[in-house]
């Protein structure tokens, strides 16, 4: 059988193929948090600290990069080599080594600072980190392109499992934190050697890129920046609290920083998860688009809305149960936290939408729009529950904006261009 292989017809509906890398997502999502939790209960106060800013710094990067699989996944085609196709390989490891010296750059003017003493031995991971990821990246982005669905899944919840499997070895053998940091960064490199068969097998011959390398980079570039952005509006939300508000007593701060890690984010990443999913849904949709995107978004505003209504309701009892009186939140705080996901939600939807019709720049700067509204606005001299929660929403929906204003322009080029080609055909005859 053609495993996930939709070009035979016999592919996974989208449907189950959406829920597939939802699981595998949840499985490893949920292997990271036993690796930062593993971490935090062994390792001494002084190691785990340089652990959770390398853990930081690397995912800070890796969230950024994937925004290599989003524009491998919109330029990726499953065809016969022509003339106008491209290999992808060549394109990996050369993506790969541009990043690797970009990223090791910054290591070595930042690693000092971040890491103190143990600058090298925790930058050097980062950098080869970041490296592997780039090919991480580009054989997944070609795996959507493909539409493999369980091979996607399986690579990434083997990438979980890896990483927690040799944090497990590390532990019975009582190894440093900067041993940890190689077990976070080992499992890229070799999640890719356990599937290259598979892998080979689903892409080789089969799957090139539709457009000259240096149009893809572009894209990649512009994808990158879009990505940033988004891991901004996503991990970055307690850092942006912390630095807009710095006059915040530790006891304010901790039931916010705990709201937006444990109750806002998990909303948030299986959006993000199947970013790459939607991009290959709406790649080539013409009819009905407009109605099925506007479909889709309500359906995630309306569940975050009904999901944010829940945690008004039974958030704040559960809060002060579990972690004590001083992680109270009031309930219309709450509520905000959980609703704006939605909004985060159906940024995604429509940046999926404007990355399928290539429209790079409408991406990014929906996703920087949103970004920069959401900053300006925590800076603004409002009561922080109101600035917080106007925050959450004003920026989505700034970026909602910009997407939907940039497919229209798109969508209005595409029709002038149309009817000229009409106009000229009619000339001819």
């Amino acid at each position: 059988m053609d495993e996930g292989g939709s070009t035979s017809g016999r592919g996974v509906r989208w449907g189950g193929a959406a829920s597939g890398i939802l699981v595998a997502t949840v499985v490893s999502g949920g292997a990271g948090y036993l690796v930062t939790a593993l971490a935090a209960r062994v390792l001494s106060v002084a190691e785990y600290a340089q652990f959770a800013v390398f853990w930081s710094v690397l995912y800070a990067v890796v969230g950024g990069l994937g925004g290599v699989q989003q524009e491998v996944t919109r330029a990726s085609a499953v065809r016969a080599a022509t003339p106008r196709t491209r290999p992808i390989a060549p394109f990996a490891i050369a993506m790969a080594l541009l990043v690797g010296a970009v990223v090791g750059l910054g290591m070595l003017i930042g690693a000092p600072a971040l890491f103190g003493e143990r600058a090298g031995a925790f930058a050097v991971p980062v950098v080869v980190g970041a490296t592997a990821y780039v090919l991480v990246a580009t054989v997944s982005g070609a795996l959507y392109g493909a539409q493999r669905w369980r091979l996607i899944a399986v690579l990434i919840a083997a990438d979980g499992l890896a990483r927690l499997a040799v944090v497990v070895v590390l532990l019975l053998l009582g190894a440093p934190a900067a041993t940890w940091a190689w077990a976070v960064v080992v499992p890229f490199p070799l999640v890719l050697v356990a599937v290259a068969r598979p892998v080979r097998r689903a892409l080789a011959g089969r799957v090139f890129l539709d457009a000259p390398y240096p149009a893809i980079a572009r894209g990649a570039g512009a994808a990158v920046c879009g990505a940033a952005a988004t891991g901004l509006l996503v991990s970055g939300l307690p850092f942006l609290v912390r630095a807009s508000s710095p006059e915040l007593a530790p006891a304010a701060l901790a039931p916010l920083l705990l709201a937006l890690t444990l109750v806002r984010a998990p909303l948030v990443v299986p959006f993000l998860a199947v970013h790459s999913l939607l991009i290959t849904r709406f790649r080539g949709v013409t009819r009905g688009l407009a109605r099925t995107v506007a479909g889709a978004c309500a359906v995630v505003i309306a569940l975050c809305a009904v999901l944010g209504l829940l945690a008004s309701l039974v958030g704040p009892w559960l809060l002060t149960t579990v972690f004590g009186p001083t992680f109270r939140l009031d309930a219309p705080l709450l509520f905000a936290l959980v609703a704006t996901a939605g909004l985060v939600g159906a940024l995604v939807v429509t940046g999926s939408v404007v990355l399928a019709r290539a429209q790079h720049l409408g991406y990014a700067l929906g996703w920087v729009v949103a970004a920069i509204t959401t900053v300006a606005v925590l800076l603004t001299p409002i009561a922080l529950d109101a600035r917080l929660a106007l925050a959450l929403a004003a920026g989505p929906v700034a970026g909602l904006l910009v997407h939907v204003g940039s497919l229209a322009v798109g969508a209005r080029r595409r029709t002038l261009s149309s009817d000229r080609s009409e106009s000229e055909k009619g000339n001819e005859r």
